[in-house]
């Protein structure tokens, strides 16, 4: 008795289990990719017609058609969406199986030609593939739909619930909940008088509440407070957004968010002749609003908006250089530095792709009142992040946050004083991105080390005694990343001793004990993919960090292109837990870099790359 040894049909097979694969993981990560489940339902069809013998002429047509259909198709995805690796190996194979089922009916049982060959299929299955990627590098992803906003007004007493009484002062700051970026100068991020609305109990209900500014403020980076019943918006400083053609500033009502003045600094609307990169805003101990912004330093009147005094500061090119923000000591000295480009990129988009750290910076300090410069040095190793100053043993260190290393001065005198003693601290290995800059906290200075590949991330503390003196943590290590990094440093909370980090990259962010006998501890850490810097509200004892969450991420494979998402959502966490206690719903991404700026009443203010700033409080339901 003869028996038939039937083959079983491996082509049509794997390609029909590879397309069904693909096809039911979208459905169980819930993924709405149209196209790409389009593409997959084309090679399943163009599978089964052939298998069937439907169309046993066409064969090699129907196959290949096929192919050329699913690059389509997953190209128009990338353009909108872009191209993520898995998305690329899944369209790779998928290819690769039907122009390979198409040579075996076109190569028969006669001579094989070079085309017909495995690896001719395999060669135009990854031109294919590499062709979705280009395409997808070049995506435009578009935005969610944005959350509904509140058009009302607020109870106008919560304002008055920060417990805080404002005022002038003859240190660097005023008294008031928001003076400068990031609360104080050490960049601690603690904001002790910013009040958290909702409730820290597991079991409560947050209701969250946004409004929005009806007047739009292109290019925002950060807000600062005075009084409680007013704000003051630094806004048109980031000259990548559209309307924003130099520093701004406005007077906001707090309680209506009407406008009560505006003034332009600063007029950088030719990329060609000034680079139009963000600087900052603060309320000066004095009682004057001072901005440092591209080539000028303005002293306003806070009640009028009237510009009081403004000088050009010293620059040999105005096209290449702009001055990143300043900080101040505890006598109210101002210290800032220019930073260079060496390439036409627009706003901060020049600071990813063409920052010339080969450029000699100098180093300025000046008069809060008149402006001029009392002193200046040039610095031994460029310095990119901003400056962070410190007071040790009632002397004012100004540190520089280089490249590879962490430096300071001594401010004595009115003289600035290279600290020798202390040194160049690297903290970075070959290869690795570089340094953030520094939380300097107490007797020690934390630096984050951007490492931008498969490497995670190290934290450093390092005593500002002794900087033998060190601790690391990698607080993500065990999380496979394609690159660790984030532009914005961590917070430190000097009550509990916990620091906070975030690696956009990985996609999580932290909480880490710091002990100067035994060094760091992780406490907790949640996935939320965020950018921005990490803020912390309230008393000691009820401290919340807020933060956000890019949503909507196109699927690009670089540090910076990741950041070119479309959405946030603004979330609130316990800080000694890492529990989430409120978030919002979409709204349109802020600017990279620019801050979650805290007010008074239990509000945060959340500058958008639509012109808009986002008031956001919460409230126990």
């Amino acid at each position: 008795m003869k028996t038939e040894n039937k083959k079983i049909p491996w082509l049509p097979t794997l390609l029909i289990v590879w397309n069904l694969i693909d096809l039911v993981l979208h459905v169980a990560m819930g993924m709405a990719e149209p196209l790409r489940i389009s593409g997959n339902i084309v090679g399943i069809v163009a599978a089964l017609v052939v298998w069937f013998g439907l169309a046993k002429p066409y064969a090699p047509h129907i196959l290949g058609g096929a192919a050329v259909v699913v690059v389509v198709l997953n190209g128009i995805h990338a353009s909108q969406k872009g191209s993520a690796i898995p998305m690329l190996l899944f369209i790779g194979v998928a290819v690769f199986l039907l122009l390979r089922w198409a040579q075996v009916f076109l190569a028969g049982d006669g001579d094989q030609r070079f085309y017909h060959r495995w690896w001719a299929a395999l060669a135009a299955a990854v031109i294919g593939a590499a062709i979705v990627f280009l395409v997808g590098m070049t995506a435009d992803v578009q935005g969610l739909p944005i959350m509904q906003v509140y058009e009302g007004d607020l109870d106008s007493a919560l304002l008055e619930q920060s417990n805080i009484t404002p005022g002038p002062n003859d240190t660097d700051l005023y008294t008031t909940v928001n003076a400068a970026e990031h609360s104080d100068y050490a960049r601690s991020h603690i904001f002790e008088y910013a009040i958290f609305g909702g409730s820290l109990d597991e079991v409560a209900s947050n209701q969250v509440i946004v409004r929005a500014t009806a007047p739009v403020y292109p290019g925002a980076y950060n807000v600062v407070t005075r009084n409680p019943d007013e704000i003051f918006v630094y806004y048109g400083v980031y000259g990548e957004v559209e309307g924003a053609i130099g520093p701004a500033v406005a007077r906001l009502d707090a309680n209506t968010l009407q406008e009560v003045w505006n003034t332009q600094v600063a007029v950088y609307d030719d990329n060609a002749t000034a680079w139009n990169y963000p600087g900052v805003i603060g309320m000066h101990g004095n009682g004057t609003l001072i901005v440092v912004s591209g080539g000028t330093a303005a002293v306003l009147d806070p009640d009028t908006g009237e510009i009081i005094n403004q000088v050009d500061l010293p620059r040999e090119n105005p096209a290449i250089e702009s001055y990143n923000g300043f900080a101040t000591t505890s006598d109210g000295t101002l210290f800032t530095k220019a930073l260079f480009r060496n390439c036409d990129a627009i706003g901060s988009a020049a600071l990813a792709k063409c920052l010339d750290t080969e450029k000699t910076q100098t180093l300025l300090a000046l008069d809060p009142v008149t402006l001029e410069v009392i002193t200046q040095v040039e610095l031994p190793v460029f310095s990119t992040g901003r400056i962070p100053i410190a007071v040790h043993d009632g002397i004012d260190y100004v540190y520089m946050p280089g490249v590879t290393e962490v430096y300071r001065y001594r401010w004595e005198n009115q003289s600035l004083v290279l600290d020798e003693d202390w040194g160049l601290v690297s903290v970075t290995e070959e290869d690795d991105l570089g340094a953030m800059a520094p939380n300097v906290i107490g007797e020690w200075a934390f630096v984050q080390v951007n490492t931008g590949s498969s490497k995670p991330m190290p934290v450093w503390a390092v005593s500002t005694i002794d900087p033998s003196q060190r601790y690391m943590i990698q607080p993500f290590e065990d999380i496979e990343t394609r690159f660790s990094f984030n532009a914005a440093h961590g917070a430190f909370d000097t009550a509990s001793g916990m620091l906070y980090m975030a690696d956009t990259g990985t996609g999580y962010v932290s909480g880490i004990t710091f002990d100067p006998e035994t060094g760091f501890e992780l406490v907790w850490r949640e996935e939320q993919t965020t950018s921005v810097f990490q803020q912390l509200l309230g008393s000691a004892d009820e401290r919340v960090i807020v933060t956000s969450e890019l949503v909507n991420i196109p699927h690009r494979l670089t540090p910076f292109a990741i950041l070119g998402t479309t959405n946030e959502q603004v979330v609130f966490r316990n800080a000694a837990t890492g529990q989430e206690l409120a978030r919002t719903g979409n709204l349109p991404r802020m600017s990279q870099g620019a801050n979650i700026s805290p007010g008074f009443g239990g509000r945060v203010y959340f500058p958008a790359v639509d012109g808009k700033i986002y008031e956001i409080s919460v409230q126990v339901e």
